[in-house]
């Protein structure tokens, strides 16, 4: 069953990358529970929502340089696992109740206030 947002999990490679580097599979993250690692050290519970939840079952799993015990991801978390980094990804986007349309990102500056005496 499809997932609204489709989140999925995708492989961070650290260094450089060339040209002739394929793009690292992804893995598209079903609704039910995914466990991660053998042993699992992370489980990554998928509502019918789109809501992705991480547990983590060691003490080395990070989310953002944070450890967790458990997280609801959002999208560019970077999971930190023992072995290796994955980007959490889904294609819907969040209201976080930022700007709204039309807002200006700072306030208007008066460029005649120069007093140039």
């Amino acid at each position: 069953m499809s997932v609204p947002g489709r989140p999925r999990l995708v492989p961070v490679l650290g260094g450089e990358a060339t040209v002739t580097t394929p793009d690292p599979p992804e893995l598209v993250l079903e609704e039910g529970v995914h466990e991660h690692g053998e042993p699992p050290v992370a489980q990554f519970l998928v509502a019918p929502t789109g809501e992705v939840t991480l547990r983590a079952l060691s003490s080395a799993v990070a989310v953002d340089g944070q450890h967790v015990q458990q997280v609801v991801l959002r999208n560019g978390d970077r999971v930190e696992l023992p072995g290796g980094a994955l980007a959490f990804l889904c294609d819907w986007l969040e209201d976080d109740g930022g700007r709204q349309g039309g807002e200006q990102l700072h306030p208007a500056v008066d460029v005649d206030r120069l007093d140039r005496n």
